[in-house]
């Protein structure tokens, strides 16, 4: 259970895949590249025993015609298997072993006599190679031959590749030349009994790996078999080379498995550091924390899954965010309905109550009563709809239909709408714009609905015989148009300034009529626009609304 729940993890996955992508990579190049080398090196160690065998047979042939010469054969196989570092086993046409080197190479020396003229003559146990003079080629010579007191003395070490040679002049054969002690070389060939032809194609060693063999059948001048010839390696002479070479090679993987689990666990680091970040926000955010981040940077498709649920994670703070405003606007709309409906409904119930009582016979006073119940319905439906259209205005969903509009179109919308009502107050009503081609892009009705509720203000504050006025102006300082009703009324004290755009804000006084939801409709029409509203007032000087819209939102 523990090694699967190992498993479960991506970066334990990761470093394996790295070790496991190592191991069949070295064992690919490995399996392929050393059968490949054994081929290689054994191909070429075929063809030099066939060249070594053709050249030796066809010295070998003039030796064992027509009768066997056994020394100066002994003496040519023994020098050739000690320079060709290769077994030479010679048989006759019965294949009974005529002469064997042995498996194992044991000779390690041997003496290169010169014959120099005039030197005595010193007696050798063994076979010498002789030459006539320095220049001649070597050639084998007879055991027992008399030689003269020029030696050298060859020297055979086994290396990785085969045999290493050291030639240098033998003093000690020299000096027995004076009458010293005379100096014994081993016989090159071991004693050995006749012994059948083996006919396999592969030499076994005692634990070592198997050669080649070559066989060549000799023939004399009528070509009739007078014996066979076969040239061996007793082991495989690049044994010790191909080992090293396996050595260093497992050596080396060794090294690359090591390098491989660093870099897994240092590429399993860097995958599963961000994907835990990634489940712990996730986990989080599970939790109702929509303020959580990855914060994730990465270029790779982690860091891409990374942003999209921060980008997520965002999309949802949003919305939960408009939900809870909803929440608290709706909250907020019920409030203020039941606050402002509170009062018209008490009286309605009053006057309904008088209405019903047997003691009301005065018919004045029912029509008193009827008027203000009548009066006060009116202003149930004039607080119901701003209730309305100030929920509307504050939910997050509202669609603006914005379309270039000219300002002057406006004020004539607003002229038209209270031309009756002005008349009725005696009124006057101006209009100024520095440009009458002015365009405004807005939301036709809702900035209608603004305009209208600053009107009524303007109305409702005004004296007879005063004057409102509408103006439109670009304002290049502060990159606005601007829309302003100005009126000559009462005017604003400065306490109530900061909070006339509140909801059902009336003044300190109390005696204000209305809802108190106008010029916070007003405000928020103007916000939905990307616009600011400012007022500037004074005492018994009027008041002067200004509607700032930005460059952008104009054409």
């Amino acid at each position: 259970m523990m090694v699967t729940g190992l498993f479960r993890s991506i970066k334990v996955r990761l470093i394996c895949s790295y070790l496991l992508l190592t191991v069949l990579t070295l064992s690919l190049v490995g399996g392929f590249t050393f059968p490949f080398i054994d081929y290689f090196m054994g191909k070429h160690e075929r063809e030099d025993l066939l060249t070594n065998a053709q050249s030796l047979a066809a010295q070998a042939t003039t030796l064992l015609t027509p009768d066997i010469q056994l020394g100066q054969l002994t003496d040519l196989v023994a020098s050739f298997s000690f320079l060709a570092d290769v077994r030479v086993r010679i048989s006759d046409a019965d294949q009974h072993v005529i002469i064997d080197t042995g498996q194992e190479q044991s000779v390690t020396e041997a003496i290169w006599a010169l014959l120099v003229p005039g030197i005595n003559p010193v007696v050798s146990p063994t076979p010498l190679w002789t030459s006539e003079s320095g220049d001649a080629a070597v050639s084998p010579n007879d055991s027992g031959a008399t030689v003269s007191r020029s030696f050298w003395h060859i020297t055979k070490t086994q290396v990785s590749m085969g045999s290493r040679f050291q030639i240098e002049p033998d003093r000690d054969i020299a000096s027995s030349a004076g009458g010293k002690e005379n100096r014994t070389i081993p016989s090159p060939l071991p004693e050995r009994s006749p012994l059948p032809l083996d006919q396999n194609r592969r030499l076994q060693g005692n634990g070592h790996s198997t050669g080649q063999l070559i066989a060549v059948v000799l023939e004399d001048s009528s070509r009739s078999v007078i014996g066979y010839l076969e040239l061996s390696h007793g082991r495989k002479p690049y044994e010790t080379a191909f080992h090293t070479a396996l050595w260093t090679f497992i050596a080396v993987a060794c090294v690359a498995l090591a390098v491989a689990a660093v870099l897994g666990i240092i590429a399993g680091i860097r995958i599963s550091t961000p994907i835990r970040r990634l489940n712990a926000a996730a986990m989080l955010m599970g939790d109702g924390d929509l303020t959580v981040r990855t914060d994730i940077s990465d270029p790779d498709e982690i860091g891409q899954l990374a942003r999209q649920f921060d980008r997520m994670a965002f999309r949802l703070q949003e919305n939960f965010q408009a939900l809870d405003r909803e929440k608290a606007t709706l909250k907020r709309f019920i409030a203020d309905a039941s606050h402002e409906l509170r009062s018209p409904l008490s009286a309605l119930s009053n006057s309904i109550e008088i209405l019903q009582s047997d003691k009301l016979n005065d018919v004045l006073m029912k029509k008193h009563f009827l008027l203000q119940s009548e009066r006060q319905i009116e202003r149930l439906e004039w607080i119901t709809r701003n209730l309305l259209d100030l929920s509307r205005l504050d939910s997050d969903f509202v669609e603006m239909v914005n379309e270039e509009i000219p300002c002057s179109e406006l004020f004539e919308a607003i002229a038209s709408m209270y031309q009756e009502a002005m008349q009725g107050k005696g009124l006057i009503l101006k209009m100024n714009s520095t440009n009458t081609t002015q365009y405004v892009r807005c939301d036709r009705g809702r900035m209608l609905t603004a305009l209208s509720n600053l009107m009524d203000n303007a109305i409702k504050f005004t004296a007879s015989g005063g004057v409102i006025e509408l103006g439109a102006y670009l304002d290049l300082a502060d990159k606005s148009m601007v829309l302003s009703v100005k009126d000559s009324g009462i005017g604003i004290s400065d306490e109530d300034l900061p909070n006339i755009f509140e909801r059902f804000y009336r003044g300190k006084s109390g005696n204000t009529e209305g809802s108190g939801l106008g010029l916070a409709i007003v405000k928020r029409v103007v916000t939905l626009h990307g616009g600011s509203i400012t007022v500037e007032s004074h005492l018994q000087h009027g008041s002067r609304f200004l509607i700032r819209l930005p460059f952008d939102k104009l054409s």
